[in-house]
């Protein structure tokens, strides 16, 4: 349906009026006339039918209040019923030949969030003539004095005889009061679609057929579609839920529509998709009509698993709280504000002896000691004042009447209000266990005695000190008034007191001395055995009563000091309070004790006179032994060194005198051979042809290859024996023999000796391939020393290098050795200034480990295998270089590196 100003003046009022004689759109531009003038002038009885039904029609049309009207092909209209007219101030007449805005249509009406205009309505119109139905429900259309009316349009197209359109028909029913009582609708169900979303819980109803007819949000969520209006016209078949739970749900819906009776509140579990178990509380009421039948279900479910759990969790915590209650050790009682009794459990039956039943209703004091139940009232009081709760220690009384130590907790019951109505207890009985303290903390305490005394005994003090040290420690853990302890003089017939504490701390009174058989102490030790009371007041030999019983002194014990059945002397001690047979047990103990320190002590001062003399003797006797030591070393190095050189110096003596003989006749055997070569080439010469047997010999002699071969080998003869002469040379240089006074010496000679001599102990073997000998001497000045014990020190060095590195080799394989070879190195250098020169011995073995580094010098010590080392030789070495030429020696290894020794030595000798 069109919209605009309904009654507005034509547009353009010059424009002719169109008078349509059809409705197959032919129209002229002259003036109407009647329709019953257009008959009655030449109309056969056809025609007169036909104006028949056209009024007939149009009395139809006109009496619809629906507007209806006819538009041609031009969008002019060329029918329209008296509700269009009316509607728009015209007469039906008055529409025909007009177009829309001839009517006074405006171009623009806006309804809702829809803006149509004349372009609008010009567009359906189109659509219409191009074959196709227009429906427009809510069209809104605006009268003179603002009213809009809502419409319902339809329009098709109109066709002639052959089916072509030729224009347009419009029928529009007013629908204002419909549409308003549906907005009405509408707005109240938004109203209550939200109210319901706002419920907690997830709501929804459904017809007589069990069909949904809404929900809210949260149904829906669970539900599985995305809002409220999806659910419309679903079953539970249609749902997230299995078929099994939607089959339940229309069951339990039925059985509450057949029955007509509403189900509120029902708990139910629910097991969840995650395997989880939640609880739902549901409500189901029947909607009935006004009539009271039962149209249809309104329900409404909410999860109550977190109250449900709290619930469960309460229930089982209060099962499990009686629970414990009826089977804990502990006694639990409930009192009232009155102290009376109102819970008793089995356990406060075992405790106190009264059953549940005798309990209940009465008052505390049944378990209270006589004595106290004067102040009954007063404990109910401080028991419910304790707000917080307290804790106490306290005796009861049980129904056989004896007398128990219990450990009461107490709790304060209040109420909503916060009003204290009574008191929870848990009580349990201590008895035995302060019994089982009390005793431990005896022990504890006559132990720490025990300790006491101990230290006091192996303490290096003087007797007097540790008797004191004994009666400190009897005052302290004994709990006596006070103790003392006397030891028999030399003359074995008086007591002197050495040690007093406690009430007492003097040692020179009366009591100071006490001779044998006189008082109680010289009576313990003239009987030798102990006297015990623990009722000083009526003991015969405790002589001051009136002392005793103004110091409130109970006990007394007295031991004897006994070493076997020597007598050493006395230990006694008084007391406020009654000794145990634990305390007794224990003194006695420390008597037996005292007496082995009192003669370790006795035997300490008779041997300390003789004491200082033996340490003169030790240490005369020590210092005998570094003499000793000393001459040792110095005997041998002597011996060896003696022995050594003159064996050297004889095998070089030997050697001499043939290498002397050797050397002296080479030549002229050398000139001799020269000679009869010579000759015998003159007799080849005078005897060209020699006999067939002179032939033989030359060619059995191979003359040729004699004449060549035997300078050679008179020259390598000559070769050898200045080898010898050179090894004598070393040898005479390693055995030089001391003198009494240092001489210049080049150590290069003595470590290049050293090393010939060695030199069978470098080349390869089986297992090894030769030991490598790197020289890095220095420009070094000669030094002053004892030339041959320092050769000592390098054979010394320099043998331990070698038997390091075979030793070394062992569980290595000749490859690895190739691979890693054997190498000494020796070196030599001047340091300060020219002042020192320090020579460097070092092998690429193990090395030596730190724990055995520091002790290499020792004397004696070795770390060769027992018959392979002496432990003199480094101890030697160490002397050697220190003592007999001011000169150090020191030892660098780390464990994989090897291991050096350097030695420095002064240029000039001091």
């Amino acid at each position: 349906m069109e919209t605009g100003n309904l009654g507005k003046e034509v547009i353009d009022s010059t424009s002719s009026p169109m008078t349509c004689n059809s409705l197959n759109g032919s129209c002229d531009r002259t003036q109407p006339t009647s329709p019953d003038q257009h008959v009655s002038e030449a109309a056969p009885d056809s025609l007169v039918q036909l104006e028949q039904h056209l009024n007939l029609l149009r009395t139809v049309i006109d009496t619809s209040d629906d507007w209806i009207f006819v538009k041609d092909a031009e969008f002019r209209y060329v029918l329209g019923n008296q509700s269009f007219a009316a509607a728009l101030g015209q007469s039906s007449e008055s529409l025909l030949g007009k177009t829309d805005i001839e009517l006074g249509f405006s171009e623009v009406a806006v309804f809702g969030d829809e803006a149509r205009d004349i372009r609008g309505f010009r567009a359906d119109d189109i659509e219409v003539l191009s074959g196709q139905h227009i429906h427009n429900p809510y069209d809104v259309a605006t009268l003179d004095d603002g009213t809009q009316l809502i419409f319902d349009t339809q329009k098709k197209p109109l066709k002639d005889t052959k089916g072509n359109v030729v224009g347009i028909v419009s029928m529009s029913k007013n629908v204002t009061d419909r549409y308003q009582a549906e907005r009405q609708v509408a707005e109240s169900r938004n109203l209550l679609q939200q109210v319901l979303d706002t419920f907690p819980q997830h709501v929804f109803w459904k017809d007589r057929n069990l069909v949904y007819l809404g929900c809210n949000q949260l149904f829906a969520d669970v539900a599985g579609v995305k809002t409220p209006a999806d659910i419309i016209g679903k079953t539970d078949f249609d749902l997230s839920w299995g078929q099994t739970e939607a089959e339940h749900y229309r069951a339990y819906d039925r059985k509450v529509m057949d029955s007509n009776t509403a189900e509120i509140g029902i708990e139910k579990p629910q097991l969840q998709a995650d395997g989880k178990q939640a609880w739902l509380e549901t409500n189901k009421i029947p909607l009935r009509s006004e009539t009271g039948e039962v149209v249809g279900l309104l329900g409404s479910f909410q999860d109550i698993t977190e109250r449900k759990q709290a619930e469960i969790e309460l229930r089982t915590s209060q099962q499990r709280l009686n629970l414990i209650i009826q089977q804990t050790p502990l006694a639990v009682i409930e009192w009232d504000v009155e102290g009376r009794v109102q819970q008793w459990n089995p356990a406060a039956e075992r405790t106190f002896g009264y059953s549940r039943a005798e309990a209940l209703g009465q008052h505390m004091e049944l378990i209270i000691p006589p004595a106290a139940r004067s102040h009954v009232d007063q404990i109910v009081q401080a028991l419910l004042a304790q707000t917080g709760g307290c804790r106490a220690t306290n005796k009861n009384i049980t129904r056989a009447g004896d007398e128990i130590v219990c450990e009461w907790y107490n709790t304060p019951l209040v109420d909503s209000a916060n009003q204290v109505v009574g008191v929870a207890s848990m009580a349990f009985d201590v008895t035995e266990q302060n019994q089982k303290e009390k005793r431990l903390k005896t022990q504890n305490r006559l132990g720490a005695f025990r300790a006491d005394i101990d230290a006091a005994l192996i303490r290096t003090t003087t007797l007097r000190e540790t008797l004191q040290h004994c009666t400190d420690a009897m005052v302290e853990h004994l709990d006596a008034a006070f103790a003392r302890v006397w030891t028999l003089d030399s003359t074995q017939t008086t007591l002197e007191l050495q040690a007093s504490s406690g009430l007492y701390t003097h040692i020179d009174g009366a009591h100071g001395r006490v001779p044998v058989g006189k008082f109680k102490i010289g009576l313990i030790a003239e009987e030798k055995s102990p006297h015990l009371t623990n009722d000083v007041l009526n003991d015969p030999r405790v002589g001051d009563k009136d002392w005793a019983q103004r110091e409130e002194m109970v006990a007394f014990a007295g031991y004897p000091i006994l070493l076997g059945e020597e007598l050493l002397g006395v230990l006694a001690m008084f007391s406020r309070q009654p000794l145990s047979p634990e305390t007794l047990k224990f003194l006695e103990s420390a008597a037996n004790e005292i007496a082995l320190g009192v003669k370790r002590h006795q035997t300490e001062a008779a041997l300390i006179d003789s004491e200082s003399s033996l340490r003169e003797r030790t240490e005369a006797l020590e210092r005998l032994m570094a003499d000793l030591q000393q001459t040792q070393l110095q005997v041998v190095q002597n011996e060896k060194m003696s022995a050594l050189g003159n064996l050297v110096a004889g095998v070089a003596h030997e050697i001499n005198n043939p290498v002397g003989f050797l050397k002296g006749n080479i030549n002229p055997a050398t000139e001799y051979v020269k000679d009869l070569f010579n000759l015998l080439d003159l007799y080849q010469a005078a005897m060209p042809d020699p006999n067939e047997e002179i032939e033989e010999e030359i060619e059995a002699i191979d003359l040729e290859f004699l004449r060549q071969d035997l300078p050679k080998l008179l020259g390598s003869m000559n070769v050898g024996v200045d080898r010898i002469k050179n090894i004598s040379t070393s040898l005479r240089t390693f055995s030089r023999a001391d003198q009494d006074h240092k001489t210049t010496f080049n150590l290069h000679e003595g470590l290049d000796s050293t090393l010939l001599i060695l030199k069978h102990r470098l080349k390869a073997n089986d297992a090894r391939p030769e030991i490598e000998i790197i020289r890095q001497y220095g420009d070094i000045p000669a030094i002053e020393c004892f030339a041959g014990q320092l050769n000592q020190v390098f054979m010394n060095l320099l043998a331990n290098a070698i038997d390091a590195l075979e030793e070394d080799n062992e569980g290595r394989s000749l490859a690895d050795i190739k691979a890693e070879p054997n190498k000494i190195a020796v070196a030599t250098q001047a340091i300060d200034d020219g002042q020192q020169v320090q020579v460097t011995i070092q092998d690429n073995g193990t090395g030596i480990p730190a724990e055995v580094r520091g002790r290499i010098f020792d004397h004696l010590f070795t770390t060769k295998a027992v018959g392979k080392g002496t432990g003199l030789g480094l101890a030697i070495a160490h002397q050697i270089v220190t003592e007999n030429h001011a000169g150090a020696i020191q030892v660098e290894s780390t464990p994989g590196d090897g291991t050096q020794f350097v030695l420095t030595l002064p240029v000039r000798a001091s």
